[in-house]
């Protein structure tokens, strides 16, 4: 708190980003309302400020970021934001709407354990079985399948209780590719206190918050999820035995296209952090993604996916990773960059790069890329015809 007192005395901000290979610095007009963590970019931007002690921690979370959105999921956009004195900090862009708002899950779960404790009869079986699950330990995590059933879904029951989820699988698909996010990334906890809903008022939709919250767990064997620690190794077993569908595109772009993966965030890493904590985190991810990739071939064996529907999901699943990686190798160079002086801006101009997207470019290796997407397209339409040809001919 004092390192954000003091960062908030500089007379001038800045907020670095990378763009096509080169790291451009923008000075940017930053107000603090109140709220001791709000900050408002150019008066037109509303996000949360961190400023932490330890540099790292700035930088990984930028590049959790970074990750989560080259995944594809759902996730809030960080800048990294520096003042005139070289203090650093980053900015989390507001996720929520005019319409919304940001209700964490701890706030829902307790309303709903005032209801439920003050019915004549409680007989709300989601939360009597809630309540049912034992403590837990970092010497004695949870790893009854049962157990992990009722934690993993208080998480999906709280929020349709409360509110009208505008599309559950939707939600259900969000839900658990958070939990594989967070399973690949080895982040330490995902209780009730670390994700929200947004939630609109008026009308009682709901839907799930972006992922918006990182915290390193050092490699540690257990996982905090909806405030009780579990096994992590068991409780993603547990997940791909019982809720496959859900991350089965989030699986099945990670262990198909493992080596594109890995040399984009090889990318993210070493042009946000030092060498040594890059290679940790890159060595990280690449770890668990052999850990799931039995598991993975394991639920695709018993699927009951037909042809046709798995190559509409490879196809799109194809063009979905050369798109992602295509955008993060043209953004991020194959050397650390340097810092590109800015020139004046201009008032209306300040903090484009906050509220725009930059079109890329094309990268280097532009002509090989889309080589290999031909030559994905091609294998995906000679499935599709080769299953035609059968059906037909039965």
């Amino acid at each position: 708190m004092e390192q954000l007192s003091v960062f908030k005395k500089s007379p001038k901000f800045y907020i670095n980003q990378i763009t096509s290979g080169h790291l451009y610095t923008n000075e940017v007009h930053l107000t603090f309302p109140e709220d001791k963590d709000r900050v408002l970019i150019n008066n037109l931007v509303l996000g949360t400020i961190k400023c932490h002690s330890d540099k790292h921690l700035d930088e990984y979370e930028v590049i959790m970021s970074e990750i989560a959105d080259l995944l594809d999921l759902d996730n809030a956009t960080v800048y990294k934001v520096t003042n005139e004195e070289g203090i650093s900090g980053v900015i989390v862009k507001d996720v929520k709407s005019k319409s919304e708002l940001l209700i964490s899950m701890d706030y829902i779960f307790k309303k709903l354990y005032e209801k439920y404790t003050h019915m004549p009869n409680p007989n709300n079986s989601w939360i009597t079985a809630a309540l049912s699950i034992p403590p837990s330990s970092l010497t004695n995590p949870l790893k009854d399948a049962n157990y992990l059933t009722t934690l993993l879904e208080m998480g999906i029951n709280a929020p349709c209780e409360a509110f009208k989820i505008t599309d559950l699988d939707a939600y259900k698909t969000n839900y658990f590719s958070m939990i594989l996010f967070d399973f690949l990334t080895n982040q330490e906890k995902r209780n009730a206190i670390d994700y929200s809903i947004l939630a609109n008022p008026n009308t009682g939709e709901a839907r799930l918050s972006p992922l918006m919250n990182f915290s390193l767990s050092a490699n540690s064997p257990i996982y905090s999820l909806n405030n009780r620690l579990v096994d992590r190794e068991s409780l993603i077993r547990h997940i791909y035995r019982n809720y496959y569908p859900y991350i089965k595109e989030l699986s099945r772009c990670l262990v198909d296209h493992t080596s594109a993966y890995l040399t984009s965030i090889q990318l993210i890493c070493e042009n946000n952090t030092d060498p040594i904590v890059a290679e940790e985190i890159v060595e990280t991810i690449k770890n668990n993604i052999e850990f799931i990739r039995p598991l993975d071939k394991e639920q695709s064996g018993v699927s009951t996916e037909t042809k046709v529907d798995y190559t509409q999901t490879t196809i799109r699943i194809n063009q979905k990773v050369m798109k992602k990686n295509l955008l993060y190798q043209n953004k991020y160079p194959a050397h650390p960059v340097t810092n590109t002086p800015p020139s004046p801006p201009k008032d209306d101009d300040r903090v484009k790069i906050s509220i725009e997207e930059t079109l890329p470019t094309r990268p280097k290796n532009y002509h090989t890329l889309l080589i290999v997407a031909i030559i994905a397209f091609i294998c995906g339409l000679g499935i599709a015809i080769t299953y035609l040809i059968t059906l037909f001919t039965k």
